[in-house]
């Protein structure tokens, strides 16, 4: 089906967040501060702020996804979790 091409093209990446992670703030920086991003830390940042929204941390929340944003990621809420493509 055409929504099935559009991910196969887009690779999206879904993540389900069932446990939290002991991101800190001193790591979410320092991720923020790399030139480019790899997987792994494109995954922590949009854990860090899905656990922000569950806490009501919404201008913390908003910081990753603006700067996701920046380095044209693209993110889409669902249902416990996040989808997001390059």
């Amino acid at each position: 089906d055409i929504l099935g091409l559009i991910y196969e093209i887009k690779k999206v990446r879904r993540i389900i967040f069932d446990n939290p992670k002991d991101i800190t703030d001193e790591e979410i920086e320092k991720i923020m501060s790399k030139e480019a991003l790899d997987p792994l830390d494109i995954e922590n940042l949009l854990h860090k702020r899905f656990f922000l929204k569950k806490a009501k941390e919404f201008k913390k929340a908003d910081l990753i996804r603006d700067f996701l944003m920046t380095k044209k990621i693209e993110i889409r809420d669902i249902i416990n979790g996040v989808e997001w493509t390059l």
